[in-house]
C-alpha cells in the first residue's frame, strides 16, 4: 500500500512538472492554427480583391503568393506548375478589407515569430486565380473589309514604285 502511494505521489509530481510545458505547447499550436487561418483568409482576399490572371504560359490557375507591395496595393504571385511570376494590382473598391486582412496576417505573423525565436514557420499562401474569359492579352481581330484591304495594298504598291523598289 505504501509503495502504491509513493508511486502515485511520484506520478503526480511528474504530471505537475510537465503541466506548464504542455500548456506552452498547446498555446503554440493554437497560435500556429490562428496564423494559418489568417493566411488562408488573406489568400481568399488576394483571389477575390486583386486583378489576378491565369498563367499565360501553361494556363494554370493555382498560384502562390510571393510578395505583397506597400499597403497591399499590389501582389506578386507565381504559377505553381511552371513557375512564371506575375504582378496584380488591387481593385480600387476593396481597400479597407484588403488592408485589414493583410494587417491582421502581418500582426499574427510578428506575434508568432516573436514567441518562436529563430524557428520561423514557412507558410505558402496558395489561391486560385480568376478564370479568363478570353485568353489573356490576346487581341481578337476581325478581317478588314475588302475595300480597305485593296486600298492598303494599292498605297503600299504606290509607295514601293515611288521609291524605285518595283
Amino acid at each position: 500500500m505504501e509503495l502504491q502511494l509513493l508511486l502515485l505521489a511520484a506520478m503526480a509530481v511528474v504530471v505537475l512538472a510537465a503541466f506548464p510545458f504542455a500548456v506552452g505547447q498547446l498555446r503554440s499550436e493554437i497560435d500556429r492554427q490562428r496564423l494559418c487561418a489568417a493566411a488562408r483568409a488573406f489568400g481568399v482576399v488576394v483571389a477575390s480583391r486583386f486583378l489576378t490572371e491565369p498563367c499565360t504560359r501553361c494556363r494554370g490557375r493555382e498560384m502562390r503568393l510571393v510578395l505583397v507591395g506597400p499597403d497591399a496595393r499590389w501582389v506578386r504571385y507565381r504559377c505553381r506548375s511552371c513557375g512564371q511570376s506575375r504582378r496584380a494590382d488591387a481593385a480600387l473598391r476593396s481597400a479597407d478589407e484588403r488592408d485589414a486582412s493583410y494587417r491582421r496576417y502581418q500582426a499574427m505573423r510578428a506575434h508568432y515569430d516573436a514567441h518562436r525565436r529563430g524557428r520561423a514557420l514557412r507558410i505558402d499562401i496558395v489561391f486560385q486565380a480568376r478564370a479568363a474569359v478570353a485568353p489573356a492579352r490576346a487581341a481578337v481581330r476581325a478581317h478588314a473589309p475588302a475595300r480597305i484591304r485593296r486600298r492598303g495594298l494599292r498605297t503600299t504598291r504606290a509607295r514601293a514604285r515611288a521609291r524605285g523598289w518595283l
